[in-house]
């Protein structure tokens, strides 16, 4: 009978629900100032540089590659009856192992280098969100496994990020502490949101993403933004093409390095053994 209701509410209710969604996406572009910025005209050069990348691919690929959740779908879920390919044990460490994964391949250091960050907590939090995005919008293709998996994924981050700020907050208050986890967390989401509008767009889009998101809408030098662009678009074509089963089933996906196009076997095998635990 849920069910049914389900199916009758639908129609009445998808208006709504895309409405309510383009007015979050409005509310944030109207908060992200313009990419170009009085103190920061040689953004320009940015928007006249040409992506290695068929953006006309991405945008086309990774809306026929997105499922669609009805109602009926939610309520399923609700009810615990979604209709699964895998156990859920195996989508719950599937979730853990890609977030070891992102740990194992972001070297912060390197990022440090590349893309002029701070050497902070914060600024490695940023790193995270990134990567557990980059992660979470290829299994979202997979339905309600993806889903799932996506889910133990963030959740698998959120535990790091606690033990880690329970290390670093030791001696000062709690209530800090409650305002770091709260700021981060709000971040976080509306980073989600950030970096789906700039992946559907041009490159000056995800470069104001970028901008808005990692840089604070500080000075940062325009080649450093090229290349968080060019990383980015290079890292979801990459991710495209990985098995379904093996990131799904197994939990494990490999990324590039942050300079070329090639990707590194040998440390991409130490990664999953790491990951996966040794094995007899």
């Amino acid at each position: 009978m849920m069910l049914q209701c389900a199916r009758i509410a639908e129609n009445s209710s998808v208006i709504t629900m895309n409405s309510h969604r383009s007015q979050m996406c409005s509310s944030l572009v109207k908060k992200a100032a313009p990419l170009v910025s009085q103190n920061c005209n040689r953004c320009l050069c940015i928007q006249q540089k040409k992506s290695h990348f068929d953006h006309q691919f991405f945008r086309t690929h990774r809306i026929h590659s997105v499922r669609h959740y009805s109602i009926e779908d939610s309520v399923r879920k609700f009810l615990g009856q979604e209709k699964l390919k895998y156990d859920k044990d195996v989508l719950r460490a599937s979730g853990y192992k890609l977030y070891n994964c992102c740990a194992e391949y972001v070297n912060f250091p390197d990022y440090i280098k590349a893309f002029h960050l701070p050497d902070t907590f914060y600024a490695w939090s940023l790193m995270m969100h990134l990567h557990t995005w980059l992660i979470t919008t290829r299994v979202h293709q997979e339905g309600n496994d993806g889903q799932r998996v996506s889910f133990h994924m963030v959740d698998a981050m959120w535990r790091d990020m606690a033990a880690r700020m329970k290390t670093l907050a030791k001696g000062h208050p709690s209530s800090r502490k409650r305002r770091a986890t709260t700021m981060i967390y709000e971040h976080f989401i509306l980073s989600q949101i950030g970096y789906d509008e700039g992946l559907f767009g041009n490159d000056r889009d995800l470069a104001q993403a970028i901008w808005t998101i990692i840089y604070g809408k500080r000075y940062v030098d325009p080649e450093v933004l090229e290349l968080m662009v060019e990383y980015i678009r290079k890292q979801v074509h990459h991710l495209d093409g990985q098995s379904s089963e093996k990131v799904i089933s197994e939990g494990l996906a490999s990324l590039l390095p942050i300079y070329g196009n090639k990707l590194d076997i040998k440390r991409r095998d130490q990664i999953f053994k790491n990951v996966t635990g040794p094995t007899d």
